[in-house]
């Protein structure tokens, strides 16, 4: 069980948010009124049985977590330290190696997401699959702009080429999912994992 969990496991969720709300019983949930928008009906529930919180007003929701997050306007590393604290549960100091590695990985995704989204949405090879999109999918300019959803074209090596022309590290590169390799690097044996006019 990680640390998460084990703190999830050992503050009960109605006990946590009873200390800010005043909750009532209702059938096998508990309700409140919600602390996040204006009601005079409350409309905000809190399951023991899922160990969640829910309003069906503001349709905000979550875990211990997200409410103490929502309430307190505070990131979800401050909450982290908070709760342990409460919950009596010892953080693992992390490395700071793994976190910048993960932190590159995630960057490399959000780039390569942002250039096929790029490609879809103003290029006019992505002219075809946008109106395929829209047309014969039903989605939305806002949904498609919202998910980053984007067009990989027949391309062996284009965002292998981006990632490296980024600065990003190689070897992170080779982590990331985004290529496919054969044994050794080099431009003619790194190539784009999505590609072949595949939408994402």
């Amino acid at each position: 069980m990680d640390e998460i969990e084990e703190i999830k496991r050992r503050i009960d969720i109605v006990d946590f948010i009873g200390q800010y709300l005043t909750l009532k019983k209702a059938g096998r949930n508990f309700k409140a009124v919600c602390p996040f928008h204006a009601e005079k009906t409350p409309s905000f529930i809190v399951s023991p049985e899922k160990q969640i919180w829910h309003c069906f007003g503001c349709q905000k929701g979550g875990d211990i977590f997200g409410f103490l997050m929502e309430y307190e306007s505070i990131e979800f590393a401050d909450a982290l330290k908070i709760l342990a604290e409460k919950a009596g549960v010892k953080l693992t100091p992390k490395n700071p190696q793994l976190k910048k590695t993960k932190d590159e990985l995630y960057q490399m995704n959000l780039t390569a997401a942002k250039f096929y989204h790029y490609l879809l949405t103003t290029k006019e090879i992505g002219q075809k699959p946008l109106e395929y999109l829209e047309k014969a999918r039903g989605l939305t300019r806002a949904t498609i702009d919202k998910f980053l959803i984007g067009f990989a074209p027949d391309s062996w090596d284009l965002v292998s080429r981006l990632l490296v022309k980024r600065n990003f590290a190689k070897d992170h590169i080779l982590q990331s999912g985004l290529v496919i390799i054969k044994p050794d690097w080099s431009d003619k044996n790194c190539g784009s994992r999505f590609r072949t006019g595949q939408i994402h």
